[in-house]
């Protein structure tokens, strides 16, 4: 992942042509790029250069910048463009169109998931940090009882039932797929180990199902919290 800042010279044949002023994309991803753009090879230790992107295969979304003062080179301003590398490797058109329409919140399922909990009667933090020294953000945080919903899409998380890796670079993609898996089992077990409750929903989960789970659990933990506060053991309790 990582931001590509260049000049745009044409746009011709499916290819946008532009020269590289300043990167922040990382080796790896330029290594894997480099199989088919070669020329991205050469910016992992130079940092400049110049490069044509296949569009039809290339995972890259071109922005015109506001059209204030030249660029600090002198071109005019409104040439100046960022390209971003919303992706590690190239693919087919099906998965670059999936990736466009990725969204980290205000996603489909988040909004229906948002729905079913505002309809069950429970009030939660979107997109919150749980955990200040935890990079991760769930999707939903009950701070009091401290039970976390995190929202899984079956294509990007690896569902085992429903997502069918790219046939494009597919060892590639498997190995990426395999690697989020292990990252959020990892942040589940980090999560669990701090007191939290993780409640995982699917993409492909009833969602009217799921909320009725959330607002049993957090509802016992929040009885649970207030028998012992007062000295009474909680009927849930084991």
């Amino acid at each position: 992942m990582g931001t590509v800042y260049g000049i745009v010279h044409q746009v011709q044949n499916g290819r946008i042509d532009l020269d590289i002023a300043r990167q922040n994309v990382n080796e790896e991803a330029l290594h894997w790029s480099s199989r088919d753009l070669p020329n991205l090879g050469y910016f992992a230790s130079t940092g400049s250069g110049h490069a044509q992107l296949p569009i039809s295969s290339a995972c890259v979304r071109i922005t015109l910048l506001p059209k204030t003062a030249a660029w600090w080179w002198g071109l005019p301003s409104s040439k100046r463009i960022v390209a971003s590398v919303t992706e590690e490797w190239l693919t087919d058109d099906a998965t670059s169109r999936r990736m466009r329409a990725t969204r980290s919140s205000g996603s489909t399922l988040e909004l229906a998931m948002r729905r079913e909990l505002t309809l069950a009667g429970l009030r939660y933090r979107l997109q919150f940090r749980p955990e200040p020294d935890m990079r991760h953000r769930a999707d939903f945080v009950f701070i009091r009882p401290r039970v976390i919903v995190d929202l899984r899409g079956c294509y990007w998380h690896g569902c085992e039932a429903h997502c069918i890796p790219p046939k494009r670079n597919a060892p590639r993609w498997q190995e990426k797929f395999a690697h989020n898996r292990a990252r959020d089992r990892r942040i589940v077990k980090e999560l669990e180990s701090r007191g939290w409750t993780v409640i995982v929903v699917w993409e492909h989960d009833d969602l009217r199902v799921a909320a009725s789970v959330v607002a049993r659990v957090v509802r016992n933990r929040r009885t649970r919290a207030a028998n012992r506060g007062s000295g009474r053991r909680s009927s849930f309790e084991a």
